[in-house]
């Protein structure tokens, strides 16, 4: 399997596993609402004993990140692209920080914080590299995923973290389901 397949794959499992890791921790934590809590809650005391699924299951995901960027990194056709990776790789030691740190830590507020800034740093930084390489498509889409992530923040009033939380992370899906799509989308035009 060549580097950029796997790496599309590994984009196509930081969209999978997340929700699969909270649809297990909504399964443990019957008192959760996510028009009222945080999904950090699912790691923090209000979830007891079952907080280190969620916790355990965010550094996973990190280290899934952490991979998804090294491919990133060796896939980049310019070095604003390899910029953009490693931007990757930091939010991927943000989320397992999360992980670490979980709700009820001093540093917790922070990490989670920095975890979705860095992420749209990212994708961003990726899209002004496709731009440079003269992929409109990429650029576009990624350009699009960045601003979205911090406008819904300041454009909406959302009724809880989760529900901020989780806009976000459909945006990061939809950034990732393109990159792995990709390809298709590329055979469609070209047999278009």
């Amino acid at each position: 399997m060549n580097v950029e397949r796997w790496t599309r794959y590994l984009g196509g499992s930081v969209v999978g596993v997340p929700w699969v890791l909270f649809a297990l921790c909504y399964a443990l934590n019957p008192w959760f609402v996510v028009t009222r809590d945080a999904l950090s809650d699912f790691g923090g005391p209000p979830a007891g004993a079952v907080a280190w699924v969620y916790n355990v299951g965010l550094v996973l995901i990190a280290v899934i990140i952490g991979l998804f960027s090294l491919g990133l990194v060796v896939t980049s056709r310019d070095k604003v692209q390899v910029c953009g990776g490693a931007f990757w790789f930091v939010a991927g030691l943000f989320l397992a920080l999360i992980g670490i740190f979980h709700e009820g830590t001093y540093p917790h507020d922070f990490v989670s914080t920095w975890f979705f800034i860095q992420v749209a740093l990212a994708i961003g930084t990726m899209g002004v590299g496709s731009f440079l390489t003269r992929d409109s498509m990429g650029g576009t889409v990624s350009i699009a995923c960045a601003a979205l992530m911090p406008l819904g923040d300041l454009l909406v009033a959302w009724p809880s973290a989760a529900t901020v939380e989780i806009y976000e992370i459909l945006i990061i899906d939809a950034w990732a389901l393109f990159l792995l799509l990709r390809p298709l989308l590329a055979a469609r035009r070209g047999g278009a």
